[in-house]
């Protein structure tokens, strides 16, 4: 958990050679009355699948700090590509998505709206269910 916010945040070691910087997992407890994450650039892109939505998200790479709103109860998981390593996987430069946040469908089409059914399929209380999230992802 993370002291501060009450959310548990874990990060996950990437496969070698994968071109990703990790995997990560956050939830927050319904407990809490929910929480803004402050985002901080990293030189990243990230592909996150939200628990508010069956959608995957393609998120930055940021030039600046992103408040990110989190509610009661909802989980996040996502896959960190490593610097300069996400444009073969998403198809497009990574300035195109530079400070956004676009649905991997607007990219990917119905293959993104499938992976993102198939993590949701996924989802079931509890750190298992966060390690299968990653997996599919």
């Amino acid at each position: 958990m993370d002291g501060e916010s009450g959310t548990g945040y874990r990060e996950g070691a990437a496969p070698a050679g994968s071109g990703l910087a990790c995997s990560w997992w956050q939830s927050v407890p319904e407990e809490t009355g929910g929480y803004v994450q402050r985002v901080v650039p990293d030189g990243c892109v990230d592909l996150i699948w939200w628990s508010r939505s069956s959608e995957i998200m393609v998120a930055g790479p940021d030039t600046g700090p992103v408040p990110v709103p989190l509610g009661p109860g909802e989980s996040l998981v996502g896959v960190r590509f490593a610097p300069g390593r996400a444009a073969p996987v998403l198809g497009v430069p990574a300035d195109a998505v530079r400070d956004a946040r676009v649905g991997l469908s607007e990219l990917w089409g119905a293959d993104a709206v499938r992976l993102g059914e198939l993590v949701t399929e996924a989802a079931a209380p509890g750190r298992e269910a966060a390690a299968r999230r990653v997996e599919v992802l």
